[in-house]
């Protein structure tokens, strides 16, 4: 907000005016000299810079960054058992992001998972990854368990399951009250057909047809870390 505050009033300078302020916000009145003009080319260039660093890869990025999240989580705080809270959802679709829309659609995408979520029985009970220090990692998925090894890549925030023949990637995001563990569409539909608990196709068009309506999202677990007991 304050970027577009500045870059108004800049605005305004550029077209040769002065802004003024009044008791319900900024009036503009018309300059009077004529010297404004080699001043107000030079400032045009500095408004160019100010806008196109408004909207650079640079920024989009850091934008990213503030949605899948800054704070990381390490090979460290990784380790434990996280149990399932409710769907997780996050966009990396830099045009979504950009739009003040993006909070509105992950709310809208969030009530959709929890329902087809309930279709096939996730519950906070029946549902949790361990991550242990050693590379190794078991699951609860609705009630069924498996196991195998993982990798962590923290710069880029990426665990990658190993089970039987397959190797599902997901995203970690960390959260002021825990982590969220976040795959696309495929990967997500891979690790529920290893427990096999995908029941018809109805629910794999339903999963499949919300990830499509939105670019770059991710969906999966916001998860809570359990207790360690020594």
């Amino acid at each position: 907000m304050k970027r577009i505050y500045i870059i108004a009033l800049l605005t305004c300078m550029l077209s040769a005016t002065s802004c003024v302020k009044a008791d319900n916000g900024l009036s503009v009145a018309p300059l009077q000299s004529d010297s404004t003009s080699s001043s107000s080319s030079k400032l045009g260039g500095i408004i160019s810079n100010i806008a196109s660093s408004a909207t650079s890869k640079g920024t989009i990025t850091n934008i990213v960054e503030d949605v899948i999240g800054k704070n990381k989580m390490t090979a460290e705080t990784i380790v434990g058992t996280w149990n399932y809270k409710e769907p997780g959802v996050a966009f990396t679709s830099e045009s979504l992001l950009a739009t003040a829309g993006g909070e509105v659609a992950a709310s809208t995408c969030k009530e959709k998972l929890a329902t087809y979520y309930s279709q096939i029985g996730i519950t906070e009970t029946n549902t949790s990854f361990t991550f242990k220090d050693d590379g190794t990692f078991s699951a609860l998925l609705l009630g069924k368990k498996c196991s195998g090894k993982y990798t962590f890549d923290e710069d880029n925030q990426a665990v990658t399951l190993k089970v039987l023949v397959l190797n599902i990637t997901g995203y970690t995001k960390k959260d002021s009250d825990g982590m969220s563990l976040l795959f696309d569409e495929s990967k997500i539909l891979d690790l529920l057909q290893v427990v096999g608990k995908l029941s018809g196709s109805s629910l794999v068009s339903s999963i499949t047809s919300l990830t499509s309506a939105y670019d770059g999202l991710q969906i999966g677990f916001d998860m809570s870390k359990a207790a360690t007991t020594e």
